[in-house]
């Protein structure tokens, strides 16, 4: 099994490709430059490497908490081009996989928990000294977080008496970073560490900062090893020093053998050296595939069915679903999560999640990150199979300017596919031109509707976009057709042919229907299609809206549908086939219904005909 690792450092990014043992395998060091240039370096260096998962450590602050809605941005860093910058974001909409992200600090201090000078251990406490100071801490196997993840670089230590340093910090001059960091170190005698002899003063001055905060770290969290790492730390004459002053500190309070008889080996330099981070790396990215994120597949929703005094009987007959005879079924609510019909998955690893609470989740790992951005939490698509026997009432939708004022939920825009349809099929698609606005209403007063709508004859194989303010109904005949949808359940009806249910007149919604329909709109039926072969495969352009998008795909053999950066629905029109993603196969067959994550490629076998709807944004 392969896995891979990220060090994203302020100066370079090291990307590496290891095994479940934590050995690595092939690195690669990239200058960090503006995050579009870095990013891309990072994506071509792992394409095609087939890791089961990703562990990242990044320069920061990063916002940690998965409840924030800027979880995995790299926030206030001084680095400005990288400043708010969603970094996981970027990951997973190049890569569909488990990432884990940490700060580089505490995925150090993890690669030494679980590969080198901790290995063994219930706790270490790393920390790195160099162009700034931070520190990980890794208890009971897990890294320490909070509010924030841990910043022991800015905990402030006492001046020794001779130091009139100011510091460096640009938050609080003389904190710990202000004065041992190594710019610290340059800025105070005018040179590089590197640079500055063993017998120098400034060591017993740097020592003197590092083992006040080591001696902290001590009484605070207690860990069972300490572990100094970073450029500075490479001044090996450091450790006795540092050693000695925390002995010195402590006062003879931790009465512990580690610190009285053995700190030479409790106070260490990392074990595995400058690959602290990238070993770490790893053991997030093993983390994460065996604990973590779930691989994202094909989701298959159980059904959700709606009776309609209109419903016939196609779906039994049709589409084999098990639907009781005893009622009168219109529609099956396939992909939604609408509150009035709510999608649950019923396959895999998050079978009995609702669509709702995986959005919510995985947020743009599921949808695709334009989408995610435009809709938030909210699935902005329904798609539902109608089973249409008897008239459907005429009716008229909002769009979402009307109905998110009056309805609280988005407009609705749809389509019909004609899947199935008697010789007889016909529906009222607008108005009559020439009918105005006050004839209408005139006429809704009495019934009287001769004259007043176009009636079109429909069949099999038919497409008919139906925007917000085109009235619409079934006139006469049976007809089985998939819709495609914003997600709302917002109609308005004008007339129901004086049908009754339990008694009642099914209620009308004149005065709003009034408000919303445009007597200027005429019905869009998409006969003549833009077709084309992509291999052995036909596709069909049938929409290309704000909304939605759709293709038909009348497959045969195999195709390949790539990566997209949101997600698509597969509806399946006729035929038997399978999905193939990740070396797994979903069988497909008449009347299925798939939601494909974001940035999934599938390849489709077998002899098929669907319809695929999408969102590109």
């Amino acid at each position: 099994m392969l896995f891979g690792s990220i060090e994203a450092g302020g100066t370079k990014f090291v990307c590496a490709i290891g095994n479940e043992k934590g050995i690595i395998l092939e690195k690669e060091v990239f200058e960090t430059l503006d995050p579009e240039s870095t990013m891309n370096n990072v994506i071509t260096f792992f394409k095609n490497k087939n890791i089961l998962a990703l562990g990242v450590g990044s320069f920061g602050p990063l916002q940690l908490n998965k409840r924030k809605d800027k979880y995995g941005y790299i926030t206030t860093t001084p680095k400005k081009l990288w400043q708010n910058y969603n970094l996981l974001g970027k990951l997973r909409e190049s890569f569909n996989i488990p990432i884990g992200l940490d700060t580089d600090v505490n995925i150090a201090a993890l690669g030494e928990y679980i590969y080198g000078a901790a290995k063994g251990l219930n706790s270490c406490f790393y920390m790195t000294v160099g162009t700034g100071i931070g520190a990980g801490i890794v208890s009971e196997g897990k890294i320490i977080h909070g509010l924030l993840h841990p910043e022991v670089g800015h905990i402030m230590v006492p001046m020794e008496k001779t130091d009139n340093f100011i510091g460096i910090c640009p938050f609080h001059k003389n904190c710990l970073e202000g004065l041992a960091s190594g710019p610290a170190i340059e800025k105070r005698w005018n040179m590089k560490g590197t640079k500055i002899p063993k017998d120098h003063k400034c060591w017993d001055l740097e020592s003197y900062y590092l083992a006040f905060a080591v001696s902290q770290a001590v009484l605070m969290y207690s860990p069972e090893k300490i572990i100094l790492g970073g450029g500075v730390m490479k001044q090996e004459h450091l450790f006795p020093k540092i050693r000695k002053k925390v002995i010195e500190i402590l006062g003879n309070y931790i009465k512990v053998e580690e610190i009285t008889h053995n700190i030479d080996s409790y106070i260490v330099y990392p074990v595995l050296g400058e690959n602290a981070g990238i070993c770490g790396g790893l053991a997030l990215a093993i983390k994460e595939y065996k604990n973590g994120g779930k691989r994202m597949y094909p989701l298959k929703f159980k059904r959700h069915f709606v009776d309609k005094v209109w419903g016939g009987r196609a779906f039994n007959k049709i589409l084999n679903m098990d639907v009781s005879e005893e009622k009168l079924i219109g529609e099956s609510w396939e992909v939604s999560s609408h509150r009035n019909g709510m999608s649950i998955v019923e396959n895999g690893d998050l079978k009995g999640k609702t669509l709702k609470e995986l959005v919510e989740e995985y947020k743009d790992k599921l949808v695709g990150v334009g989408v995610y951005k435009k809709y938030g939490s909210k699935f902005p698509l329904l798609i539902k199979y109608l089973d249409i026997n008897d008239r459907l009432s005429v009716q008229v939708h909002p769009n979402d300017e009307y109905a998110l004022k009056y309805e609280n939920e988005f407009g609705k825009s749809e389509c019909w596919y004609i899947m199935e349809a008697s010789s007889d099929a016909k529906l009222i698609l607008g108005i009559k031109s020439g009918i105005s606005k006050s004839e209408f209403v005139e006429r809704t007063k009495v019934n009287n509707f001769d004259g007043v709508f176009n009636e079109i004859a429909v069949k099999k194989g038919d497409f008919i976009n139906i925007t917000p303010g085109l009235v619409h109904a079934s006139l006469s005949g049976n007809i089985l057709l998939c819709e495609i949808q914003q997600s709302s359940d917002t109609t308005y009806r004008i007339y129901d042919f004086n049908r009754k249910v339990d008694g009642k007149l099914r209620e009308l919604h004149l005065e709003k229907a009034y408000d919303v329909i445009d007597f200027n709109k005429y019905p869009e039926i998409n006969n003549e299609k833009v077709a084309e072969y992509i291999g052995t495969t036909l596709k069909e352009k049938l929409l290309r809206c704000e909304y939605f998008n759709v293709d038909r795909l009348k497959i045969e053999k195999e195709y390949t549908d790539l990566k997209s950066k949101n997600f698509k629905i597969y509806s399946i029109l006729d035929g038997l086939g399978n999905l193939v993603v990740n070396g797994y196969e979903y069988p497909l067959k008449k009347g299925d219904n798939y939601l494909i994550p974001a940035n999934l490629e599938v390849v489709i076998t077998g002899n098929i005909e669907l319809l695929k709807s999408w969102i590109w944004k």
